[in-house]
């Protein structure tokens, strides 16, 4: 199921490095949407297939603006990011 996971949140979250390592994509946009896509990997090679996440699902904020410094900021949300390998499809 989307959004849903039995592992435990992970409440404060740090990284030692980025952990956008595979970076955020857009596309499908509509008049009222479009999706936002992207893998918390800060280490997307790792054998485990984790990306080198813990097992452990947490919130992740995102934010969309009308200019690429986000001094305008349309729309701002938060998504909880649940652990697994690889892709998810809906």
């Amino acid at each position: 199921m989307y959004g849903f996971s039995a592992a435990p949140a992970w409440s404060t979250p740090r990284f030692p490095r980025n952990p956008f390592t595979l970076g955020v994509a857009s596309g499908e946009p509509t008049s009222d949407g479009v999706v936002l896509w992207t893998r918390l990997a800060p280490e997307p090679q790792a054998p485990d297939g984790m990306g080198g996440m813990p097992p452990y699902k947490l919130q992740v904020n995102w934010q969309v603006a009308i200019d690429p410094e986000f001094r305008t900021v349309v729309k701002a949300g938060s998504h909880s990011a649940t652990p697994g390998p690889g892709l998810r499809q809906d």
